[in-house]
């Protein structure tokens, strides 16, 4: 079953449909809340909460655009809705942490710690707008297209958020690269 035939599926309430959807576009959806939310259990209440959207909008999704982007899109407005409601800066900013993978060793580990830490710092200090863009590519594999689609914003806005984005984080970890 291809995403049109998903999407027309769900259109029509067909669990089968929603089954597919949930199996192919679940997991990158789930990956994408975790991080964006840096919780966890956030996450998870966020991502039933998406997938209750997808199921009670299916009629909104039009033809003519993709289905990923369409999806991400809920996933997006989703986490900042929550985001909005949470009073705590520190959930807006969190992340995941982001294990790099090594032979395990207490110096290896306290590097480990070290670098993802900073990434986190790093990524937290992007504006708004590029932390978005560079979560969508990096953790979800979404195209510019559909990311540009998902956030409404050109292509060319899209393209020039995550140059400046990759530009900050690698400015942001050049000690680690020393």
């Amino acid at each position: 079953m291809d995403d049109q035939q998903i999407a027309a599926g769900i259109r029509a309430k067909d669990a089968e449909a929603f089954r597919e959807l949930v199996e192919r576009h679940g997991p990158g959806l789930y990956s994408f809340l975790v991080y964006r939310l840096g919780d966890r259990t956030e996450a998870d209440d966020a991502y039933a909460e998406v997938m209750m959207k997808i199921w009670q909008n299916a009629e909104r999704y039009q033809e003519s655009g993709r289905l990923k982007a369409w999806l991400y899109t809920i996933a997006h407005r989703t986490a900042l809705d929550r985001l909005r409601k949470k009073s705590d800066p520190a959930l807006t900013e969190a992340l995941e942490d982001r294990a790099i993978s090594a032979e395990p060793g207490p110096e290896r580990e306290a590097e480990s710690r070290q670098v993802s830490q900073r990434f986190r710092e790093a990524l937290a200090d992007l504006p708004e707008a590029q932390r978005e863009v560079f979560l969508m590519r990096e953790y979800s594999g979404l195209s510019f297209a559909e990311i540009a689609a998902a956030l409404g914003c050109p292509l060319g806005t899209a393209l020039a958020r995550m140059r400046y984005a990759v530009l900050k984080l690698r400015k942001g970890l050049e000690e680690f690269h020393a």
